[in-house]
């Protein structure tokens, strides 16, 4: 087995990974628009409840697929063992909130209601 056949066999899953990721950020966006407590609030309870968090084989997938895999060690790394074993649910859990808090970015970015607009005042 070579590293593209991997690659292929990961295309679905990373997909269905990023499409959820982009549905949860833009939910939140859409109903927290302007209210980061709510928006941080959303973005804990959206990805500690996500399935791509509770099962461990997704869990797994995370770490492979996501941008933020090493996000936990902004955190606490600790966290990442649990009685000598690896807790795959924990790392994903701060690699989904850092990808959901990515395209969150996105969206404040391209936001065209000028909520946004204060950043440029240094022009």
């Amino acid at each position: 087995m070579e590293l593209s056949d991997i690659t292929e066999a990961m295309r679905p899953i990373n997909a269905d990974y990023l499409r959820d990721v982009r549905t949860i950020a833009q939910e939140i966006w859409d109903e927290h628009r302007g209210d980061d407590e709510a928006i941080s609030q959303a973005v804990h309870e959206n990805v500690d409840g996500s399935f791509w968090v509770i099962y461990t084989y997704a869990a797994q997938a995370v770490c492979l697929i996501s941008d933020n895999d090493g996000a936990i060690e902004d955190n606490d790394a600790s966290l990442a063992f649990s009685d000598g074993a690896i807790n795959w649910s924990v790392i994903a859990y701060y690699a989904m909130e850092a990808d959901v808090n990515d395209y969150l970015d996105v969206l404040r970015s391209t936001d065209d209601d000028g909520s946004e607009g204060d950043d440029d005042d240094d022009n």
